[in-house]
């Protein structure tokens, strides 16, 4: 019962809090979803291994990643 978990292990989300620039290391593939504090989802990509996350309006965000291992959610902030 529940939704399996991903390691964090396997992802890196960096510097944090940012300007708005995130740097995305992880082990597989994703899908990312950027999501705002009310929930919205802002963007959603695939990606494999690293990626460069742009995010414009400061805020707290959740970047979410799933692939058929489970879920892993990461709190960002933007100043």
């Amino acid at each position: 019962a529940g939704i399996p978990k991903i390691s964090h292990k396997k992802i890196n989300v960096y510097p944090n809090p940012s300007s708005g620039q995130f740097i995305v290391t992880a082990e597989g593939a994703f899908t990312l979803e950027i999501i705002d504090i009310t929930g919205k989802i802002i963007n959603s990509v695939n990606f494999i291994e690293n990626t460069e996350v742009n995010i414009t309006n400061a805020g707290v965000y959740f970047l979410r990643f799933s692939n058929d291992q489970g879920t892993y959610t990461e709190k960002v902030i933007v100043q």
